[in-house]
C-alpha cells in the first residue's frame, strides 16, 4: 500500500512539474493589469494602426484605435483610466480633402498625423478630421523615386518625427532584386516639415538574398523599426541581427536570436497566388515588432513561431493572428536579458502597444475560448 501512495506521488509530482514549466515562463513577465475597451457594431475588433499618448497638458494617457478594417474611415480615442470612449474623429473618406487612410500617429488630441493608402502623402488634421498640413513625398530632391510609407502598429512601424525632420523608412516590395540591389538600396528617406526638402540618407539594406527575384511578399525583405531617442532601430523579419544607427552613416549589428526559432531564412517566393503566399507565411518562423519602451528603458523583439496549417485553414486570417510567438526583452546594450513563450491561441500579437504601465497585448484571439468581439481586450505585462 505504501509503494502505491509513493508511486501516486510521484506521478502527480511530475504532472505538476510540466503544468508548471508550460506556464512558468509567462510568470516572468508580472500581468500588471487586463482592460477592456467597449465597442459598438460599426466598430471591428482588429485594427491595423493602433497606440497610445500621453496628453502633455493634463497628463491624461489615450489609447487611440484607427477603426478602418470594416467600411469604417475614424480614429476611436479611450482614456486609459477609465477605459470610456472619449472621442471618436471621422476622416474624410470622399471629396477634394479626402484621405486614403492607412496608418496614424499621434502628438494630441488635435494634431494627427494620418499616412495615406496608395498615396505618396501624409496629411496633418485637427479634432475634427479637417486637413491643416499635407507633406508629399513622391521623389527626393535628387529626382529619386520613393516607397510608400505606413504608420502601423501591424508589423510596428511608427511615424517617427524628431524636431522638423520627418523619416520615411523605404520599402522594396514590388521591386526586383539581386544580391548587388541590395547594397545600392537606401534604408530611410528624411523630411523637413519646415522646408520640404526630402533627401534619402546613406545607409543601404543589408544583402538579405543573392538571387534574383521579384519581391511579391514582405514577409522576407521586410523590417520593424524605432527610434529610442538616439538610435534608429530595424529588425528585419528574416535575420537573427537588429541594425543600430544614430545617423544614418555609421552603423552597428548585434545578434538578437530567439532561443525558440531555429533557423530564419529569406525564401523569396515568385508566384502570385496570394492564398499560396500567405500559406507560405504562415508556415516559416520569423521576428515580427521590434519596439522600444520608454517608460522602462528596455526594447522588446517579437518571434512568430510557425502555424500548424492543413487544408482546411483559414491562412488570411491565420497569417494576421498567427498561433504562438515569444516576446525577446533586451537592455540599452541590445543584449537579450529574457524571452517568454506565450501560450498558444490565447493572444494576438500583431494588435500590441506601450503603456505607462507596460506592454499591452490584445486577447481578441477568435481562437481564444474567452473571445468576445464586442470589446478590445487587452492584458498588460511588466
Amino acid at each position: 500500500m505504501m509503494k502505491k501512495i509513493i508511486g501516486y506521488s510521484i506521478v502527480c509530482l511530475l504532472l505538476i512539474s510540466c503544468v508548471s514549466s508550460r506556464k512558468g515562463e509567462l510568470s516572468e513577465f508580472t500581468l500588471v493589469e487586463k482592460i477592456a475597451f467597449p465597442i459598438d457594431e460599426k466598430t471591428y475588433y482588429f485594427s491595423k494602426s493602433i497606440s497610445s499618448f500621453v496628453d502633455e497638458n493634463t497628463g491624461n494617457e489615450y489609447f487611440s484605435f484607427e477603426n478602418s478594417e470594416k467600411g469604417q474611415h475614424e480614429i476611436l480615442f479611450y482614456e486609459m483610466g477609465s477605459q470610456q470612449l472619449v472621442k471618436r474623429i471621422e476622416i474624410q473618406e470622399v471629396g477634394p480633402n479626402a484621405i486614403g487612410m492607412f496608418g496614424h500617429r499621434v502628438k494630441d488630441l488635435n494634431h494627427i498625423y494620418i499616412t495615406s493608402s496608395g498615396q505618396h502623402a501624409i496629411s496633418l488634421v485637427n479634432d475634427k478630421g479637417a486637413i491643416m498640413q499635407s507633406y508629399n513625398y513622391t521623389q527626393s530632391d535628387e529626382g529619386k523615386p520613393l516607397s510608400l510609407v505606413y504608420a502601423v502598429s501591424y508589423c510596428h512601424m511608427p511615424l517617427i518625427i524628431d524636431t522638423s525632420l520627418l523619416y520615411l523608412p523605404q520599402r522594396v516590395f514590388g521591386n526586383e532584386m539581386s544580391g548587388a540591389d541590395w547594397l545600392s538600396t537606401p534604408l530611410c528617406a528624411i523630411m523637413d516639415t519646415l522646408s520640404f526638402n526630402i533627401k534619402i540618407l546613406p545607409l543601404k539594406y543589408p544583402v538579405l538574398f543573392k538571387q534574383k527575384s521579384p519581391i511579391t511578399s514582405s514577409a522576407d525583405v521586410g523590417y520593424s523599426f524605432d527610434f529610442d531617442g538616439q538610435n534608429f532601430i530595424y529588425s528585419f523579419m528574416k535575420s537573427d541581427s537588429i541594425i543600430v544607427t544614430s545617423d544614418h552613416i555609421q552603423s552597428r549589428s548585434y545578434i538578437s536570436k530567439s532561443r525558440y526559432l531555429n533557423q530564419v531564412k529569406c525564401i523569396p517566393y515568385s508566384g502570385d497566388d496570394i492564398i499560396t503566399c500567405q500559406r507560405s507565411m504562415c508556415e516559416q518562423e520569423m521576428y515580427w515588432h521590434f519596439m522600444y519602451d520608454k517608460y522602462r528603458d528596455v526594447y522588446y523583439r517579437f518571434a512568430l513561431f510557425a502555424c500548424d496549417v492543413d487544408a482546411r485553414t483559414d491562412v488570411m486570417e491565420l497569417d494576421g493572428v498567427r498561433q504562438e510567438f515569444s516576446v525577446m526583452v533586451l537592455g540599452r546594450d541590445f543584449k537579450v536579458i529574457k524571452e517568454v513563450r506565450f501560450p498558444k491561441d490565447r493572444y494576438l500579437p500583431k494588435m500590441c502597444f506601450i503603456g505607462k504601465k507596460g506592454l499591452y497585448i490584445s486577447e481578441n484571439n477568435p481562437a481564444n475560448p474567452d473571445f468576445d468581439e464586442n470589446k478590445l481586450v487587452f492584458s498588460c505585462f511588466r
